[in-house]
């Protein structure tokens, strides 16, 4: 034992060697259940034992002595493992950036986000000498430079190894993820070990289904709609029983697929020893009812139901946020940006989680919503997912599966098994909605329609177009809803619609499209801005959504306003399908509609080169990560003056002033159902309009009631 080892010993609580010891140990263990070969394996273990190697330097036992300086601990031992070659590269990755993220191999002037240096840099910088505690002798068995390389084994099962440098650059990732896991829990376990016993699971997947299925067994097929319904959950609970790999759960609007898919996730997870069930949805604005509905059956402790997204609000207890961190819960509900981008991250907080996605059953709402620019990467990610890291994937769509693979779709998914049988035909039973088009209509046409009505849904695209159209009604029963309401106004006004709805009352709702997927809301009449014929379907679906009409409901689709004049490739091809076509809900119209939006722009689709990679050691993952985006945001969020939103504030902006860190990430949390996004040159003019302060430096709030109203937001115009 050396004699810096010795001081390490010596200190209390956590020592180098213990911890050292104790990552390694989790990392061979998340490696393992990864289902990665022996050798990588190995490596983790490897990794584990030196990601802290710096530490023994005397620079680093000087500051812990007190010394006030800046001392790199990880560079050390990416240096090392570089020299060994081959998989030692990668390794070298995790362990450079395994406190502040994946780095570039090479730096890139153009990536203007990346502050952080090259790994091109940092193998070659000049560290302080120390002694190495590794068992030098078994370096030749854990990395053999000269054996066969395990990159080969790794992609054998592959048929086409066009993406072997992707699969490597994920499977660095995933390395990546079990040695900050790791880290960060054996840390935790030694500073905080009442909030590391927090962690333990309370309940098993096995016992999950069971609660679901008694739940379940209170429906009864008591209407047409409901029978059809039963059928798509008996499919699932049969499918549940084949073998892991792609399903497709192809039913329409209003089939009760959230349920449905559920059930078929539980209940393959059981058989096949999967560890968790992830439910993506797309929109973080529908989340929030999937969340309620699962724990009102399964239990609120987020280790069995995890709500994750950017917009949390009261739920943001510790629990949650203990749990969120690794994505340790049995069922974890969040979006397609947070899945994905943390897929294609570098950041050390969103790869965190990615070991614990593996071995899971993957549901994913509405799956064709990705966004062109993003799909090939995606949908590869998606492939890796299923044939190296033993996951199942269950594409819910309420159209024709738009990404399975086809002639003129080369990049799409292969292999997909429909849970559904017949779904044309069950599509064309449950069609309960006549499609009329009726051109442009100006605003007081528009108006002139929807005042015939007792009750109707108008969905346009725009917020501007909702508050223009809601301005104009003179209807005491009429409501808005956009996203220039804040999250806790929203699910307000939502309860009241359905409670109106429910009654019989008169109800009017102006609308985006935040209402289209995932809320339960059953109208006789709805109008829709022309859109996506995918968009269209979805708010068709908020129409005789239960079937209680005599007849089918009516949607009505027009054109109009701001939107009108907004380019969009989704809605141009709409117009294209109109002149040749009059039933856009048709299934074969449908399919036509994704092959001319979708399908024959394939090259488009990796448009930030995610899938170009020249390389299969060099990297540029700061890169990647930091511009893969599903969504183009450049916008702000402010807090707006909505229920007690003022007085979260005060108390954010108190601890803020009193330097009490550990409550402001908290209450900074809860604050987030009381803010709106508003765009970058919006903010800008509300700024400059001293209609927006900043509080605590920073943190922007309208305090003004009359800039936030109650029915329509906040105000961006007259």
């Amino acid at each position: 034992m050396t004699k810096k080892e010795a001081t390490w010993l010596a200190r209390p609580g956590q020592t180098y060697k213990n911890h050292s010891k104790n990552v390694a140990e989790r990392c061979e263990k998340f490696a393992a259940q990864l289902g990665l070969e022996q050798v990588l394996i190995d490596l983790a273990y490897l990794m584990g034992r030196l990601h802290d190697t710096g530490k023994c330097s005397g620079e680093f036992l000087r500051k812990l002595a007190g010394a006030n300086i800046r001392v790199d601990h990880s560079t050390a031992g990416a240096q090392i493992v570089n020299k060994l070659g081959g998989w030692g590269r990668i390794i070298s990755y995790c362990i450079a950036g395994h406190h502040g993220g994946l780095p570039n191999y090479h730096r890139d002037p153009k990536a203007t986000k990346v502050k952080s240096s090259s790994l091109e840099e940092r193998l070659v910088k000049e560290i302080p000498k120390f002694e190495v505690p590794v068992f030098k002798a078994n370096l030749a068995v854990w990395l053999d430079a000269d054996q066969k390389s395990p990159v080969t084994n790794f992609i054998a099962n592959s048929v086409k190894c066009e993406n072997t440098n992707f699969r490597i650059m994920l499977l660095a990732r995933m390395l990546y993820s079990c040695l900050v896991d790791a880290d960060r829990l054996d840390a935790e376990r030694c500073s905080d070990p009442s909030k590391s016993n927090l962690r333990v699971q309370r309940s098993e997947l096995s016992g999950l289904s069971g609660h679901l299925d008694k739940h379940l067994a209170q429906f009864k097929p008591d209407s047409f709609v409901n029978r059809k319904r039963a059928r798509i959950l008996s499919a699932c609970q049969r499918a549940a029983s084949l073998e892991p790999g792609f399903f497709s759960l192809t039913a329409p609007t209003g089939g009760a697929k959230t349920l449905s898919s559920l059930s078929f996730g539980l209940r393959h997870a059981v058989k096949y020893g999967k560890k968790r069930i992830i439910y993506i949805i797309p929109y973080t604005s529908i989340i929030e009812q999937t969340v309620d509905t699962f724990r009102s059956i399964l239990g609120v402790d987020p280790r069995i139901v995890l709500e994750h997204h950017s917009n949390i609000g009261d739920d943001d207890s510790f629990e949650r946020r203990l749990v969120s961190e690794n994505w340790d819960a049995l069922i974890t509900v969040s979006t397609n940006v947070q899945f994905y981008e943390s897929l294609f991250s570098h950041q050390s907080s969103k790869c965190r989680k990615l070991h614990n996605i593996a071995n899971s059953v993957i549901i994913l709402d509405e799956a064709q919503v990705i966004r062109i620019k993003t799909m090939e990467p995606c949908l590869a990610v998606l492939r890796d997912l299923v044939e190296f890291y033993g996951c199942s994937v269950v594409l819910c769509t309420a159209t024709q599966p738009a990404i399975h693979k086809r002639d003129d779709f080369k990049i799409g998914i292969a292999g997909v098994r429909e849970i559904v049988d017949d779904p044309v035909g069950l599509y064309n039973a449950m069609r309960r909605v006549d499609l009329r088009n009726l051109g442009y209509l100006s605003q007081d046409q528009l108006l002139s329609r929807i005042a015939a009505e007792k009750q109707v849904l108008c969905v346009v695209n725009t917020r501007r177009d909702a508050h223009d159209i809601f301005n104009g009604l003179a209807d005491e029963n009429a409501f808005h809803l956009s996203t220039l309401m804040c999250g806790t106004h929203r699910s307000a006004v939502i309860a009241g619609i359905k409670r109106r709805l429910l009654n019989g009352e008169p109800c009017v709702v102006i609308s985006t499209q935040l209402i289209e997927a995932g809320v339960d809301i059953d109208f006789p009449v709805v109008f829709r801005a022309l859109a996506g014929i995918d968009e269209i379907v979805q708010a068709a679906g908020r129409c005789n959504r239960e079937g209680k009409l005599p007849s089918n409901g009516i949607t009505y689709l027009f054109d109009y306003g701001i939107s009108s004049h907004i380019q969009s490739s989704a809605k141009d091809t709409t117009r294209s399908i109109l002149r040749r076509f009059t039933d856009i809900l048709d299934l074969n119209v449908i399919e036509q509609y994704f092959h001319e939006h979708m399908w024959r722009h394939e090259g488009e689709m990796d448009g930030y080169g995610a899938m170009k990679l020249d390389s299969n050691t060099e990297f540029q993952f700061a890169t990647i990560g930091s511009e893969f985006r599903l969504i183009e945001d450049d916008s702000v969020s402010v807090v707006v003056p909505y229920g007690d939103g003022l007085a979260r504030l005060a108390r954010l902006v108190e601890a803020v002033v009193k330097d009490r860190k550990h409550e402001q990430h908290a209450l900074l949390r809860g604050l987030q159902r009381f803010m709106v996004s508003v765009k970058r040159g919006e903010y800008e003019d509300l700024l400059g309009e001293g209609i927006v302060e900043l509080e605590a430096g920073e943190l922007p709030v309208v305090r003004d009631s009359a800039h936030y109203l109650g029915g329509l937001g906040l105000l961006l115009w007259r």
